[in-house]
């Protein structure tokens, strides 16, 4: 169970429940959601379908539900701590009709080790123990100078279950479009790409994620290069999948830390 928590007021006209530990992670993740609109693809149909995979609190879900009220909203969130507090503020929202699903996304079925992070949720992850994770090692390099890596000292390791997203799709009733597939899975969001079978790659009409890569040579912050790692790797396979692919370099990153977010639309 989510303990701790603090009612934040972000705006005159908006409040969420979070940790009270996790002051930082709150304000920002509602700056960068509803104040930068990082993950607006532009209009979506007035019943759109919307998956967020890493819901965390419910951020993401509120600001889809206030722009498209009729939104069918399914929501994925792993951390067994972040839970109820994503269900405390959709509750908060009034948003009774949001289908949370209380498990990871990834390329099989499986449980898998998260590393949950109190202080700073929106950057748990899959990928704790891998000394190649981007951020974590980042962070760890540099840990006494950076404010962001001291929210990541507490932590706890905890199993939770994984599906695949086709598993899930063709369980749900009713599905013939996916309007919006926003992605913020900490490094692992190719396993969630490969979670989809063709039958579903077929139904999804834009992609929005962000992804951070070590390997990368853009050369500045206009977000225009990068030809190698894992990023260039999700672009070839959006554009094999019939997508035309954008992508923008996160201006508040450090130099050596390579963060984009990607958006991958269908014409027509």
């Amino acid at each position: 169970m989510a303990t701790g928590l603090q009612k934040y007021q972000l705006a005159d006209d908006f409040s969420v429940y979070a940790n009270a530990s996790a002051d930082f992670d709150t304000r920002f993740l509602y700056e960068e959601i509803f104040q930068d609109e990082c993950y607006d693809v532009g209009p979506l149909p007035p019943d759109a379908v919307v998956i967020d995979a890493g819901a965390n609190i419910g951020m993401f879900t509120i600001y889809i539900k206030r722009k498209c009220p009729r939104a069918r909203v399914m929501a994925f969130e792993p951390a067994p701590e972040t839970v109820p507090t994503l269900k405390r503020n959709l509750a908060l929202h009034g948003l009774d009709d949001v289908k949370v699903h209380e498990c990871a996304l990834g390329d099989k079925d499986c449980t898998m080790t998260l590393t949950y992070f109190p202080d700073m949720p929106g950057n748990s992850t899959l990928r704790g123990d891998d000394p190649d994770e981007p951020m974590g090692k980042y962070y760890e390099e540099n840990r006494a100078t950076s404010r962001a890596a001291r929210f990541r000292v507490a932590r706890r390791q905890v199993p939770v279950p994984v599906r695949r997203l086709s598993g899930i799709l063709r369980q749900t009733p009713d599905l013939e479009r996916v309007d919006l597939l926003k992605i913020d899975v900490e490094g692992v969001e190719m396993e969630v790409l490969r979670g989809l079978d063709d039958e579903h790659w077929a139904l999804v009409r834009n992609i929005v994620m962000e992804m951070c890569d070590t390997n990368d040579n853009s050369g500045g912050k206009d977000g225009t290069g990068g030809t190698g790692g894992i990023v260039a790797e999700a672009e070839t396979l959006l554009r094999e999948r019939g997508f035309i692919v954008t992508k923008q370099r996160a201006t508040w990153t450090a130099d050596q830390v390579f963060i984009y977010t990607l958006v991958a639309r269908r014409e027509g």
